[in-house]
């Protein structure tokens, strides 16, 4: 469609297979979970599930702003010219690949940040409550992983800065730093 798609379910779960628009894409199921294949929006992207929110590919030409309820799963997220924002509000966060036009901002509170390929045209950020473990991250300015309460493991990383904070271990890997 040209124009926008907006899908609420009041009390029960959106399960989508392929999503074109040409502006907004919005998908709401504040008491429920959603299940999304292959979604794109010319513009802003927006879910937020009271569950499980579950996301094949997901690509916006703006923002794309995710909120799961007890847990996220993703293959690939991608936004061209925005953020990329994902929040759990309890449970685990795992990603296979994210690339932000602009930043990547990635929590969870409560749980465990799984990312297999993070980049971002500026900053990456992840807070989690657990563990944090990140494959590889390409940052244009800061690289920054907050654990709370858990480790931090990275394969390799690439930004201007870096900053890891983790009451427990602190595994970089291979950083190349201020390049």
């Amino acid at each position: 469609t040209k124009g926008s798609i907006t899908s609420d379910a009041l009390n029960g779960d959106i399960n989508s297979g392929t999503t074109l628009a040409g502006m907004d894409v919005t998908f709401r199921a504040l008491n429920g979970s959603i299940d999304a294949l292959d979604t794109t929006a010319g513009r802003d992207l927006y879910f937020e599930a009271g569950k499980l929110l579950k996301i094949g590919k997901a690509s916006a030409g703006g923002e794309m702003t995710l909120i799961g309820g007890t847990g996220f799963i993703a293959d690939t997220l991608r936004s061209k010219k925005g953020n990329v924002k994902v929040t759990v509000r309890q449970g685990d966060l795992s990603i296979r690949e994210v690339d932000a036009g602009i930043d990547a901002l990635l929590n969870a509170p409560f749980g465990n940040i799984s990312l297999q390929l993070v980049k971002a045209g500026r900053d990456i950020v992840a807070k989690a409550g657990k563990n944090i473990d990140v494959g590889t991250g390409v940052a244009g300015r800061n690289f920054v992983l907050a654990s709370t309460g858990g480790n931090i493991k990275v394969g390799q990383g690439e930004s201007r800065k870096l900053d890891f904070s983790a009451p427990g271990e602190i595994d970089a890997g291979t950083q190349k730093v201020g390049q």
